[in-house]
């Protein structure tokens, strides 16, 4: 009697017939923690970061993102350059006296700072990184995701977990906020300096426990990877996805990759010095 065959080793053999062919393929893990077999990155892939001045550059969105809903899990994920500034806001909505989603580094400590707030602006869930992230240290990436049903938080900043605190209670993080910022808060404060790229936001969470999940942000040699031209090399197109790739003209960086609506460049963005991919 022939016993059937496991879905993961049937999805291995299959990749090793496929490299047989010539062809490049890698496995990963998807949101749902299913074994997904998808089209490695493209050899060369190379981004650009996308400078912010910390006076007058930052983006906003105008509105909500279109087709998000309040929910309990999300996934963060950018790559940054801090520059010589000591704060700086990566990412915020309309919070206020409401609720959202405040992604920054600190005025004190200058550590990467995330906070997420139900409608109203009652507190959801807060973290902390161990380290700073600091202008010698050139570009960075910092990836979280959370899971508030399951007090589940994580964040890893260079592929590795740095999270000095980490705070969160089961409750509904409002995500319909009426307005987001990037560089700046969505009234212009907080303004970062330094450089920005790679920016992915969705409601889902991710086991970044799970080396594979990390892979489809960050190659193992600590380079950008390639999302694909909407954001979904994951397993589902973003809310968020905002990416400069070689040779784009920095005003680009505004159009939204993700399924959320466009930004608008409130300062003259530009075309950074440096990029994660170098």
């Amino acid at each position: 009697m022939i016993k059937k065959l496991r879905l993961p080793l049937l999805v291995g053999l299959l990749g090793l017939c496929l490299i047989s062919l010539g062809l490049d393929f890698s496995s990963k893990v998807d949101a749902g923690q299913n074994y997904y077999l998808g089209a490695a990155a493209a050899d060369g892939f190379i981004v650009q970061g996308i400078a912010f001045d910390g006076l007058t550059d930052y983006l906003l969105r105008g509105a909500g993102l279109t087709g998000a809903v309040d929910g309990k899990a999300g996934t963060l994920t950018v790559w940054v350059d801090p520059g010589d500034a000591a704060v700086g806001t990566f990412l915020k909505s309309a919070t206020g006296a409401a609720g959202g989603i405040i992604f920054s580094r600190a005025v004190v400590d200058i550590k990467v700072k995330l906070l997420g707030l139900t409608a109203g602006g009652g507190f959801g869930f807060n973290i902390s990184s161990a380290n700073e992230i600091t202008a010698a240290g050139g570009w960075y990436h910092i990836l979280a995701s959370w899971d508030l049903a399951t007090t589940t938080i994580q964040m890893y900043i260079d592929d590795g977990s740095d999270i000095a605190i980490a705070n969160n209670v089961n409750s509904t993080i409002d995500y319909t906020q009426t307005d987001w910022g990037v560089g700046a808060t969505d009234i212009g404060t907080n303004l970062f300096a330094g450089g920005i790229a790679e920016l992915w936001f969705h409601t889902v969470r991710f086991d970044l426990s799970v080396e594979a999940n990390r892979r489809f942000w960050r190659t193992a040699d600590g380079k950008p990877e390639d999302l694909g031209s909407d954001g979904s090399e994951p397993g589902v197109q973003p809310l968020i996805y905002l990416s400069s790739r070689s040779g784009d003209a920095a005003a680009t960086f505004v159009n939204n990759k993700g399924s959320g609506g466009n930004f608008v460049d409130q300062g003259s963005i530009a075309v950074a010095g440096t990029s994660p991919s170098d």
